[in-house]
């Protein structure tokens, strides 16, 4: 197992290895052939001149001198590509002239110096030496940088403009993401790669894609990076930050802290209106892989046009959700417009909810045994039988106890995520249960008149901007109507259905009542159809004397009949309504001033007054346990069945009154002997 630092020296050795023989290996080998062939050497002692034959020839072998040692030199640096996993020719190829003009630029040079006159040989051949050794050494060196600088800038530029295409023409986020993932692997040949986008108040992140040694890696919802506070420091300061040489120290001087095996990081925040969107990060865990200005410089470049590729996604993005949002918002108006039965409506607000908001889970609550006081979950989706059974209690019901007159209108309550909830305890506990992060509860109001709730609920944390919540408003308001048009529709044709019921009550009544003359009868008769037709629970019907101290018969159902005493009568609404002889009628007797109850679960009462003419014969009392039980139109049917009532007291009594008229006379014609006849003055017979 060698060492990070045995590694580096390892590769150093190397190289100059390489460099080594590129140099004295080419010298040795073509100085050897052209010390072979026999020619002078160019420095020549001045005393021995060359004649111009001697000039010709050693000029050639010089010729074949310098090709030798540049054939030497290209195929050891070809060796030297080759073992470091460089293409080759391709290298050759883009770099050919380059490396024609350092390693032939000398060549003149070394011919100059053979061929000086001999008279200055020494001076002359020297001097063109050292120029041509100063030449190759700092120009084309110079030169080299240069060309390098430009053709690694070029590269840059060409790879810089590849990327902005491949970003501008996307406009899918994850895979535009992908695609920024992929131009900077092939820029950076990185194995280690981090990019993260974030909500408006950094958070929560929205997405996350990660790499580490060219491997993705799936992280868990709320798991985070290794190096998560480096990356916060990125967001929240909105700059870069490049930790180059002994990591851990220098985060631990900024108050950070890096992982122990972390070589080399830089992080470039993804800026948008001034805003922080997000980060690119680039990451490594190899020694001899360490990022400079140059990379942070180009990272800086392709965030920015991230930036605006992304910043283009997320608008692209909102834009084609709003324009699904509205069209299922005009399917579902159309679908809600198609029916009035309350349980399909029902059964399109749940299952259309989760379509309009992307929500996990759908509850749909109501007010409770018919007041508004609290909330009954009526229906829901994607929660279990436990949270359906012992549903808390949605946030609105507290503001809906609050508004006792009626006149607020209330806004959505909107939990972004569970740890910000503050306000109860038992529903923490229950979302918890469901593993549920955020919810949002919206209003079911007509004007003022709230009506209930949707409550939508989501297994991730939310950051809902204006567009989603004025969708779900919308899809709300939509709801809304058609709840109301359906309980309109039901009330309606309940109304109706208890209408016709009632008037073939009064029918059968009245068919019954005309068939009997017993006075305990008709107040059976009368109080079993006005319990049946009404729905009522319990009730009774008195018949009381004009100074009320007697009752004179007495019809009861579900009541204890010794509990109805005169002083009952008397007293609170019923003593009231002997007084005033008006018909009476309560949705909630709890919120009646001067009412006695006589059953302690009664919410709603009627009460109407059995009048003959101005004289107040008994009452007929109706109860129920359900709030707003009875109509007007129950009050108007009990009154026409009183009427009917009094209509059969009347005809019993003059029924008994004749029948006792012909008794009586019976008995005195039964009495008498002898028949006499009584004869008017107008010679009429009156007997």
């Amino acid at each position: 197992l060698q060492l990070p630092s045995q590694r580096r020296i390892r590769a150093n050795m190397k190289t100059i290895l390489y460099v080594t023989a590129r140099v004295t290996v080419s010298y040795i080998v073509a100085s050897g052939v052209y010390l072979n062939s026999g020619s002078p050497l160019p420095l020549n002692d001045v005393n021995d001149p060359l004649s111009l034959n001697q000039l010709t020839r050693m000029s050639g072998d010089v010729l074949i001198f310098a090709g030798m040692y540049i054939a030497l030199y290209t195929a050891i640096f070809a060796i030297q590509l080759y073992s470091e996993n460089y293409r080759v020719l391709e290298t050759f190829r883009s770099n050919f002239a380059t490396i024609i003009v350092i390693l032939g630029a000398t060549v003149p040079f070394a011919i100059l110096a053979a061929l000086a006159p001999p008279a200055t040989t020494s001076i002359v051949a020297f001097a063109i030496v050292v120029a041509g050794a100063m030449f190759s050494v700092f120009g084309l060196h110079a030169l080299s940088r240069i060309n390098l600088q430009m053709q690694k800038q070029l590269d840059e530029m060409r790879a810089l403009s590849r990327i902005s295409q491949a970003l501008t023409g996307n406009l899918n986020l994850e895979s535009l993401l992908q695609a920024i993932y992929g131009q900077i692997h092939e820029m950076f040949n990185i194995e280690n790669f981090t990019e993260e986008l974030y909500s408006s108040d950094l958070k929560h992140i929205q997405y996350s894609y990660v790499i580490r040694k060219n491997n993705p890696q799936k992280l868990a919802p709320n798991e985070k990076t290794d190096d998560h506070n480096l990356i916060q420091r990125v967001l929240v300061r909105k700059t870069v930050l490049r930790l180059q040489d002994h990591v851990q120290d220098e985060a631990l001087v900024q108050g950070l802290t890096a992982p122990a095996d972390l070589c080399s990081w830089v992080g470039v925040p993804l800026l948008s209106g001034g805003d922080a969107i997000g980060a690119l990060i680039i990451s490594s865990f190899d020694p001899d892989r360490r990022f400079t200005a140059e990379d942070e410089r180009l990272l800086t470049i392709i965030a920015g046009n991230a930036s605006i590729a992304i910043e283009n996604a997320h608008l692209y993005e909102q834009k084609s959700q709003r324009a699904e949002q509205l069209a299922t918002l005009n399917k579902v108006a159309t679908l809600l417009s198609g029916t009035l039965l309350p349980d399909n409506v029902i059964d399109i607000i749940i299952s259309s909810a989760s379509t309009i908001s992307d929500a996990t889970a759908v509850a749909l609550y109501l007010p409770s045994a018919g007041t508004k006081f609290r909330l009954q979950l009526i229906r829901s989706a994607g929660l279990s039988p436990e949270f359906n059974e012992k549903s808390p209690q949605p946030l609105l019901t507290g503001r809906l106890n609050s508004d006792l007159d009626g006149t607020l209108r209330l806004s959505p309550i909107i939990i972004q995520n569970i740890r910000d909830i503050t306000q109860s305890e038992i529903i923490r506990a229950f979302l918890l249960a469901e593993k549920k992060q955020a919810w949002i509860e919206l209003p079911i109001s007509i004007g003022t008149n709230n009506i209930g709730a949707i409550v939508l609920y989501f297994d991730e944390p939310q950051t809902f901007n204006e567009e989603q919540i004025g969708v779900m408003k919308t899809f709300a308001l939509q709801a809304t109507q058609a709840i109301n048009n359906a309980q309109t529709y039901a009330f309606t044709d309940e109304a109706l259905e208890r209408r016709i019921e009632q008037l073939y009550a009064l029918a059968a009544m009245g068919r019954l009542l005309n068939a009997t003359m017993d006075s305990q009868k008709i107040c059976d008769v009368v109080l079993n159809y006005a319990s049946d037709a009404t729905k009522a629970e319990r009730g009774f019907v008195a018949m009381i004397r004009s100074t009320r101290d007697h009752i004179e018969n007495i019809a009861t159902r579900d009541y204890d009949r010794s509990a109805i005493t005169p002083n009952v009568l008397s007293e609170g609404i019923n003593g009231h309504i002997l007084d005033t002889r008006q018909a009476f009628r309560s949705d909630d007797v709890r919120l009646e001033t001067g009412y006695l109850p006589l059953v302690p679960n009664t919410r709603s009462l009627i009460i109407v007054p059995l009048l003959r003419g101005k004289d107040l014969l008994g009452l007929i009392r109706l109860e129920s346990s359900q709030t707003r039980a009875f109509s007007d139109g129950d009050v108007h049917f009990v009154s026409q069945i009183a009427n009917q009532a009094v209509i059969a007291m009347d005809n019993t009594l003059l029924f008994h009154r004749i029948r006792n008229a012909r008794y009586s006379l019976q008995t005195i014609l039964d009495g008498m002997e002898d028949a006499i006849i009584m004869i008017d003055q107008e010679q009429t017979v009156t007997l």
